[in-house]
C-alpha cells in the first residue's frame, strides 16, 4: 500500500508527512505490548555487544557500497572492509550467545539458508525497481509525484491478490518451483521496463508493473512457508526473526546500490538499476531451484 498511500498524501500534503504517519502506529506498539499475555511474554537482557556489531556491520557495509556512487573509491573500501570485519565479529558473537538475536546456527540447514538467499535476492531486487523508478517517472515522463504514486500501484496491488493464491498453491506443488516462476516471472517484468518506448502510455508502464507484482506474490507466501518450516518447530520465532532480517538486508543492499548505479550511470541510472534487479531475480530464481534438485 505504500506507493498508493503515499501518493494520496502528496496530493494534500507535503513530503514530510509521508514519515509523520507513521508516527500513530508506532505509538500502537506499546498497546500490542500491554495486550500480550502475560503467558507467552519472556523478558531478557538487551544484548548490548550484538547490538553494536549488527548496527556496525550492516551501517558500514551499505554506507560503503553507497560512497561509492559518489566516486570516494578509498573511503568507501574502507567502509566496506570495516563492515565486514564487525559482521565476521558479529557472527562469531551471535555463535556463543546462548539466545542469539540472528539464528545463524539455522543456516547449517540447507533448506532454510536456500530460503534466507532467495528472499534476500528478491528483496534486493524488488527495492532497486521501487526506488529508481521514480526518477524515471518524474524526470524521464514528467510525471507528478502523485502520478508517480498511482503508476507504482499495480505491483503491490497484483502481489496482494496473487499472494493468497500462492499460499494456496503450496500445499500442492514444491514452494521452490512457485518461487522460481515467481522470480522468472519479476525479472522478465524488470526486462520489459528496460525496453519500455521512448514516449511511453501509461499503460504501457501498468502491465510491466503488473507482471512484476504478479512474480513477487508468487515468490512471498511460498519462500516465506519454505523458511518458517525447514528447521524445528521450537525455533519458528528464530527462523522468522531471519526471516525479517533477510528481508531488510536485501531492502538496504539494494538501496545502496541504487546511489552505486545512478552515480556509475549517470543518465543511464535507471536502466542500471532494473538491469540489476531482474539479475538478483535470476539469482534468486536459481538460488530456489537448488532447493528442488538437492533436499526438497
Amino acid at each position: 500500500m505504500g506507493p498508493t498511500i503515499a501518493a494520496t498524501i502528496l496530493a494534500v500534503a507535503k513530503w514530510p508527512w509521508l514519515f509523520l504517519v507513521n508516527v500513530p502506529f508506532g505509538l500502537a506498539v506499546p498497546l500490542f505490548i500491554a495486550a500480550a499475555p502475560s503467558d507467552v511474554r519472556v523478558t531478557l537482557p538487551l544484548d548490548l555487544i550484538g547490538t553494536a556489531l549488527n548496527a556496525l556491520a550492516f551501517g558500514l557495509f551499505v554506507v560503503g557500497v553507497g560512497t561509492l556512487g559518489i566516486g570516494d573509491g578509498c573511503i568507501a573500501m574502507g567502509e566496506i572492509v570495516a563492515g565486514l570485519f564487525c559482521f565476521g565479529l558479529f557472527v562469531r558473537q551471535q555463535l556463543r550467545h546462548p539466545r542469539p538475536m540472528l539464528p545463524f546456527d539455522l543456516l547449517r540447514i540447507p533448506l532454510f539458508s536456500l530460503s534466507v538467499w532467495t528472499s534476500v535476492c528478491s528483496y534486493a531486487a524488488q527495492i532497486l525497481a521501487y526506488v529508481s523508478l521514480p526518477f524515471l517517472f518524474e524526470a524521464g515522463m514528467h510525471l507528478s509525484a502523485v502520478e508517480t504514486g498511482v503508476l507504482l500501484t499495480p505491483w503491490p496491488f497484483m502481489t496482494a491478490i496473487t499472494a493468497p493464491i500462492a499460499g494456496r498453491l503450496t500445499m500442492r506443488y514444491p514452494a521452490s518451483v512457485i518461487c522460481s516462476i515467481g522470480l522468472a516471472l519479476l525479472a522478465g517484468g524488470l526486462l520489459l521496463m528496460v525496453f519500455l518506448p521512448a514516449t511511453p502510455a501509461k499503460w504501457d508502464v501498468e502491465w510491466r508493473l503488473a507482471l512484476c507484482g504478479i512474480g513477487f506474490g508468487l515468490f512471498q507466501t511460498p519462500n516465506n512457508t519454505a523458511m518458517m518450516t525447514a528447521g524445528p518447530i521450537g525455533r519458528s520465532g528464530a527462523a522468522s526473526g531471519m526471516n525479517a532480517a533477510a528481508r531488510y538486508v536485501g531492502w538496504s543492499l539494494g538501496s545502496a546500490l541504487v546511489s552505486l548505479m545512478f552515480g556509475l550511470g549517470g543518465d543511464h541510472g535507471v536502466v542500471f538499476c532494473l538491469v540489476a534487479g531482474m539479475a538478483f531475480a535470476l539469482i534468486g530464481a536459481a538460488t530456489s531451484s537448488a532447493r528442488r534438485f538437492r533436499w526438497s
